[in-house]
Formats: structure tokens, sequence, C-alpha cells
């Protein structure tokens, strides 16, 4: 399985270093929870293309190289949209493709009824930013590990609580006998 080899390695000169013949080597060698899952998914023994194809037919975009890091156990953290797309390409579900990847399970997507319809394009820009900064405190908080040797925490909201600084400003100007700008405390 293995030969010498003369040659040279990072610049510089190298005598002798065995050298693996590939072809003796497995063809896929998983390296993680979720590329095991993936592979033992993929018993049709579709290629890499065929898996982003079928994600796509399912309404989500992956690229066939990205999909060759997960089924090689090669990716970092895995993003929602890979997960959500690998789980429409092999028809799991989501939450099934995320506990393989060892990332905590989703709900459904947030529903903020008829009334969000009012909000304005900046207002609306504002609910996802806050969204966007409680999921990455979620993310971040999982990867944290636990006392009892688990590493998904329990999750709390990214705001903190306390005295706002507008809160404090009006208690500031009623302590100084100002008059509040508020239309609803004039009456």
């Amino acid at each position: 399985m293995t030969s010498n080899y003369i040659g040279v390695l990072c610049g510089r000169p190298v005598h002798t270093y065995p050298c693996v013949d590939l072809h003796q080597l497995p063809k896929v060698i998983p390296v993680s929870g979720l590329s095991d899952y993936l592979n033992s998914l993929n018993t049709d023994g579709w290629s890499l293309r065929r898996i982003a194809q079928e994600a796509e037919r399912h309404g989500h975009q992956i690229n066939y190289t990205t999909v060759r890091k997960y089924i090689n156990g090669t990716h970092g953290t895995p993003s929602a949209e890979a997960l959500a797309a690998l789980a429409a390409a092999f028809r799991v579900g989501v939450n099934d493709m995320r506990a393989a990847a060892d990332r905590p399970s989703v709900g459904d997507p947030l529903d903020l009824g008829p009334e969000s319809g009012r909000l304005t394009g900046p207002q609306r820009e504002a609910v996802r930013h806050v969204v966007r900064v409680m999921l990455e405190q979620n993310d971040a908080l999982a990867d944290l590990p636990q006392r009892d040797g688990s590493t998904t925490a329990q999750f709390s909201l990214a705001a903190k609580r306390g005295t706002s600084k507008l809160r404090q400003m009006d208690a500031d100007a009623e302590a100084a006998g100002e008059e509040s700008q508020d239309p609803e405390d004039w009456a």
C-alpha cells in the first residue's frame, strides 16, 4: 500500500517519505456525524451534482462543491441553508439533518400575523435584524459546553434586561421638572 518517494515537500528536499496509493483507499472517508448520515442517505449513489440538482428542484440553492464538503466531512459549522438544502435533496426532515450535524432543532418559521403588513420597509428590516442577532446568540450558546457535558445551552434573549438609556433620560427629565414631549402624557 505504501512506497517510498524522493522529492520536495513544502519547498524543502525530502529524502524519503511514504506515499499512499490513493486507489487502495476507500472512496469516501466520512469524518463527521453529518457526513456519516449523508452517506447513509445516498443509497442510490447519486453524484454530487445530482444531489445539488435535487436540492434545487425542491427550491434550495447549493453548489455541488459545497455538497462535496458535507459528504466528505471536510465542512465547517453547517449553515441552516445548507442543511435545509441537503434535507430537501434527500427528502428527510430538516430537524433530522440538524440533529446529525449536532445543531439545535428548529420550529415553524415565525409568523408575525396580518398586522405586520402595516410595517414600513425600515421597520421590517429592524425586525429581521433583531431575529438575526438572537439567532447568532443561540448558535454561539449552542457551542458552549454545559455542566452536564452537553453542548446545547438554555437559550436566552439577545437583549439584556435593565434600565434603558431612554428610560433613564425620561427619569432624569422628570426629576428636573421638565415636561414630557409625548402627547399621550399631556392628558
